[in-house]
């Protein structure tokens, strides 16, 4: 789960098993489409109209995305505003590069997350709120242990479990942890 960026997936790919791009974003292009196909305050009925109607395709239809994509491809801006245009284009383009990560059906089928909300949430709270602290510089080992610890210190139950496995098992870093838990 993931927005457009190319780098999101190129990291992602060998870790994932289904690419899932992010709902909001997508319907923030479905809404600056819509504004480009139905301009201004007359429009309104029938641009939330058509929005509303793409995205619910979207989520419950197979297919959705990609005949979204060919209908955006084929249209024509409601007026030749350089906004409009703009907006079209961005949006046309946005899903010809990522149609194939519009999965929704599939993802809800397979009870999947539809948005990153989730997961931004916790890079804030695992990661920022930590590590970004005023003054403070980590090296690539201080930090993976530090983040490792707090993922273990902010799911419940983990901490007893990894240090039941690291009496059992062992791990390089346990010894430099013991006097920890």
């Amino acid at each position: 789960m993931a927005d457009g960026a190319p780098d999101n997936w190129t990291f992602l790919e060998p870790f994932v098993s289904y690419q899932v791009l992010d709902f909001y974003h997508v319907s923030e292009y479905v809404a600056d489409a819509a504004e480009a196909l139905f301009p201004g305050v007359k429009n309104k009925v029938e641009r939330k109209s058509w929005m509303k109607q793409k995205l619910h395709s979207l989520k419950h239809e197979k297919g959705a995305a990609y005949q979204l994509g060919k209908e955006l491809r084929d249209a024509s801006p409601g007026n030749n505003r350089t906004a409009s245009l703009e907006k079209l284009y961005k949006a046309r383009t946005h899903f010809k590069n990522n149609w194939k990560k519009m999965i929704y059906p599939e993802a809800l089928d397979k009870h999947l997350p539809l948005g990153s909300g989730v997961t931004e949430a916790a890079c804030k709270i695992l990661v920022k709120q930590r590590m970004c602290r005023s003054g403070m510089r980590w090296k690539e080992k201080g930090a993976s242990m530090l983040l490792t610890l707090r993922a273990l210190v902010c799911s419940s139950g983990h901490w007893e479990c990894f240090w039941k496995k690291m009496n059992r098992y062992g791990f390089p870093i346990a010894h430099n942890l013991q006097g920890w838990h």
